[in-house]
């Protein structure tokens, strides 16, 4: 190879480096958020001001579920002449509900899928992953 072919060449190596991509990163740290990827060769930090995340992974929130309950009521019927209408419903009063609160957001160890930019520079931690939930 001549030396202008070499040349060429490392040219060629430094302009066409490798992209990321999507990759799978493992949440490290809470506060700040800290995700490792590349078997945590790479961390990223969401101090860096070149990481983006989705709101939805920082804003930790809950929701209340509600489930099947059952109450009394009692009713008054008239029936003049064999015709019935309703006139009157009572339903108790419930306050004992059996409920169910879960937390959304990030814990250690979490799997989040993170798309790194064309630079290689640029990160996007988009989402929490669950493996085998359909």
């Amino acid at each position: 190879m001549t030396w202008s072919t070499e040349f060429a060449q490392e040219f060629k190596n430094r302009n066409n480096l490798s992209k990321i991509g999507a990759v799978v990163g493992t949440v490290l740290q809470i506060n700040p958020i800290k995700i490792g990827i590349l078997n945590n060769q790479v961390i990223i930090s969401e101090d860096n001001p070149s990481t983006y995340i989705c709101s939805g992974l920082i804003e930790k929130y809950a929701y209340m579920e509600i489930k099947k309950y059952t109450v009394g009521a009692t009713a008054s019927i008239s029936t003049p002449n064999g015709g019935g209408s309703l006139s009157n419903i009572t339903v108790d009063s419930k306050s004992d509900y059996d409920t169910k609160i879960k937390y959304k957001g990030l814990s250690i160890e979490d799997k989040v899928l993170v798309v790194c930019g064309e630079d290689n520079k640029t990160f996007f931690i988009v989402d929490k992953l669950v493996k085998g939930v359909i």
